[in-house]
C-alpha cells in the first residue's frame, strides 16, 4: 500500500475513534436512566479515561509510525481488546456495545485489506466468546436466570456469524475499492503524462499556435507563436485576432489556407496560416485554433530560385538567338556581297532583296518575341469582361475553315488584369491549338466561376503532347515544330504569372492537349517585375 494512503488512514482512525468515546461519555452523562443500569458505572468513567489517554498516545506516535503497519495494527488490536472490555463492563451477554466489534473489523479491512479484516474478526470472535463462557460459567459477571447455557452458545455463534461475515463482505469490498482506487491512479498518471505530453508537444512544435474564444479573442498561445509575432510571453493573450494578424477576416472559413503579411519592429514577415474549429467534447465550437508559420525566409528562397531560374532561362535564351540569329544575318551577308558585286541590277537582284527583307523580319520576330519575354511591359490593370475578350478571338478563329470553335461561355466573367496582355495569352493558346492540328481539328472554350477566381480550359483534337515534353512546353524556345520562335507558351506563362495565376498542360489519355489558365477574379498587389 502506497504510504501516503495508509497515513491518511490512520489519521482517520484515530479521529474517529476520538470522536466515538467523546460520543459515548457524552451519552453516559446524557442518559442517566441507562447509565444506571451498567453494572460498573465508575469503572467505565475511568475506561473512558483511559482510552482518551490512549488515544493520545496514538497521536504522539503518529509522527513516528505513521507509515508502519506494525502501528496499525497495534491500533486494532487494542481496539478490539478496548471493546471486549466495554462488553465486560456493560453487562456480557447484556451488553448493548457488541455492535463495535463489528465497526473495528470494518477498519480493518479498509485500513489493512484483505488478510487483517479475518484476522481481526478471529480475534473479535475469541476475546467474545471467551467473555461470555466465563459469563455462563460465573466465572466473571452474575449471569442473569433468564439466559441458559444454549442462550449463550446461540448469541457467540451469532455474534460469530456476524464478525467473519463482516470480515469477508468488508474485505471484498475493500479489495475492490482498492483495484478501483489503482486504476484510477493508473488512469491518472497515464493521463497526466498525456496531458504533459500533449503541453511539451504544443509547447515545443516549431509552428505557432493560438486558441481564441468564438469572438476571435486569443486565448492561449505556444512560445513558437510569441517568437514568430515578437510579442512578450504574456503579450498575445486577450488581443484580438485581427490586431495579431491585420490581413485576415473572423468571417474567414474554417481550414482555409490564408497568407499574408506583418510588421515587426520594422521588419515585414510573411505568415502563412489556417483557422480551425476549437470543439468540445460534445462536437460544439466553443472558439478557433489558429496554426501559423514564418514564410519570410521561404518566400525568400523562392524569389531567389526564381530569379535564378529566370537568368538560366535567359542566359540559353540568350545562347538559342546568338544560334538563331547566324541564319538570317549569313543570309543577309549574302545576298547584300552578291548585290554589292552587280554591275548592273539583273534579275535576281529583287530575289536577293526579298530573300534580306524576309530574313530582316524574322530577325525582328525574335528580337521581338525576345524582349517581350525578357522585359515583359507592366501591367494596365483594368476590370473587364474576359468572356468578351474570349468570343472575339474566337470569331477570328473561326474564319479557318478548317478549324472549328466551340465556346461553351455563356455567362460574364469579370476581372482585373491587363486587357490586352491577357488577349496576347490566349491568342497564343489558340495559335498552338491550331498548330497542333495540322489536318484541321476542334478547340474547346470552357470556363469556371470559383470562389477564388476564374479557370478558363482550353481543349484540342489534335496529337497532344508527349510525356517526355508535358514539363518542358512553357521552357522558353521549346518547340517541337520547324518554325516559330517557341516563346509563345512561355510568354503566355510569364503574363499569367505576372496576375498571381498558374497555367497548366496536359494530355488527357483520349488525345488532344487541355491548357488551364486559372485567374483570381481581384489583384490587390499586381506585381510589375
Amino acid at each position: 500500500m502506497p504510504t501516503g494512503q495508509l497515513e491518511s488512514k490512520l489519521k482517520a482512525l484515530i479521529f474517529y475513534r476520538a470522536l466515538f468515546i467523546t460520543l459515548l461519555l457524552g451519552s453516559s452523562v446524557f442518559f442517566e436512566d441507562v447509565s444506571a443500569r451498567i453494572p460498573y458505572p465508575e469503572a467505565l468513567s475511568a475506561f473512558i479515561v483511559a482510552l482518551y489517554g490512549l488515544t493520545i498516545v496514538y497521536s504522539l506516535l503518529f509522527n513516528k509510525l505513521k507509515n508502519s503497519t506494525g502501528f496499525a495494527y497495534a491500533q486494532l488490536i487494542g481496539d478490539i481488546v478496548a471493546e471486549a472490555v466495554l462488553v465486560y463492563l456493560s453487562g456480557g451477554i447484556e451488553s448493548w456495545f457488541s455492535f463495535t466489534f463489528l465497526l473495528t473489523i470494518l477498519s480493518a479491512s479498509i485500513i489493512l485489506h484483505g488478510k487483517a479484516g479475518y484476522f481481526i474478526s478471529s480475534l473479535a470472535t475469541i476475546l467474545y466468546g471467551t467473555l461470555l463462557v466465563l459469563q455462563s460459567n460465573r466465572i466473571i459477571l452474575n449471569s442473569p436466570e433468564i439466559f441458559s447455557a444454549s442462550d449463550y452458545l446461540y448469541n457467540i455463534f451469532v455474534h460469530m456469524l456476524a464478525f467473519y461475515s463482516m470480515g469477508f463482505l468488508s474485505s471484498q469490498l475493500a479489495d475492490r475499492l482498492r483495484k478501483v482506487t489503482e486504476n484510477l491512479e493508473k488512469t491518472g498518471l497515464d493521463l497526466s503524462d498525456l496531458k504533459a505530453f500533449s503541453r511539451d508537444v504544443i509547447e515545443f512544435i516549431p509552428v505557432g499556435l493560438i486558441t481564441a474564444d468564438t469572438e476571435g479573442n486569443a486565448l492561449t498561445a505556444n512560445s513558437a507563436a510569441k517568437k514568430i509575432l515578437g510579442q512578450p510571453a504574456n503579450g498575445i493573450e486577450g488581443k484580438i485576432l485581427t490586431d495579431l494578424f491585420p490581413f485576415i477576416s473572423l468571417e474567414h472559413g474554417y481550414d482555409e489556407r490564408i497568407e499574408g503579411e506583418i510588421k515587426d519592429n520594422g521588419t515585414v514577415r510573411v505568415i502563412g496560416l489556417t483557422i480551425s474549429p476549437l470543439k468540445n467534447r460534445t462536437g460544439k465550437a466553443v472558439g478557433k485554433i489558429v496554426i501559423f508559420r514564418d514564410l519570410t525566409k521561404i518566400r525568400a528562397m523562392e524569389i531567389e530560385m526564381q530569379k535564378r531560374k529566370q537568368l538560366a532561362a535567359v542566359g540559353e535564351l540568350s545562347a538559342w538567338i546568338a544560334h538563331e540569329l547566324r541564319n538570317p544575318l549569313a543570309s543577309l551577308k549574302s545576298s547584300i556581297e552578291m548585290l554589292r558585286e552587280e554591275k548592273e541590277p539583273s534579275r535576281y537582284s529583287f530575289q536577293l532583296m526579298d530573300i534580306a527583307v524576309k530574313e530582316m523580319d524574322r530577325l525582328n520576330a525574335i528580337i521581338t518575341d525576345f524582349l517581350i519575354y525578357a522585359r515583359p511591359k507592366p501591367l494596365k490593370k483594368q476590370t473587364f469582361d474576359l468572356a468578351e475578350v474570349l468570343r472575339e478571338l474566337s470569331i477570328v478563329f473561326s474564319y479557318r475553315k478548317d478549324i472549328r470553335i466551340i465556346n461553351s461561355i455563356r455567362d460574364k466573367l469579370t476581372i482585373t488584369g491587363d486587357p490586352d496582355q491577357l488577349k496576347q495569352v490566349f491568342l497564343n493558346l489558340l495559335l498552338n491549338a491550331v498548330e497542333a492540328m495540322p489536318g484541321g481539328g476542334e478547340i474547346y472554350l470552357e470556363a469556371e466561376n470559383h470562389r477564388d477566381g476564374l479557370e478558363i480550359r482550353i481543349r484540342d483534337s489534335g496529337m497532344g503532347i508527349s510525356v517526355e515534353n508535358i514539363d518542358k512546353v512553357f521552357y522558353p524556345y521549346f518547340s517541337t515544330k520547324n518554325e516559330g520562335t517557341g516563346l509563345g507558351l512561355a510568354i503566355a506563362y510569364r503574363i499569367i504569372e505576372k496576375h498571381q495565376g498558374s497555367l497548366q498542360a496536359e494530355s488527357p489519355p483520349e488525345g488532344g492537349a487541355v491548357f488551364t489558365v486559372t485567374l483570381p477574379t481581384t489583384l490587390p498587389t499586381i506585381k510589375n517585375a
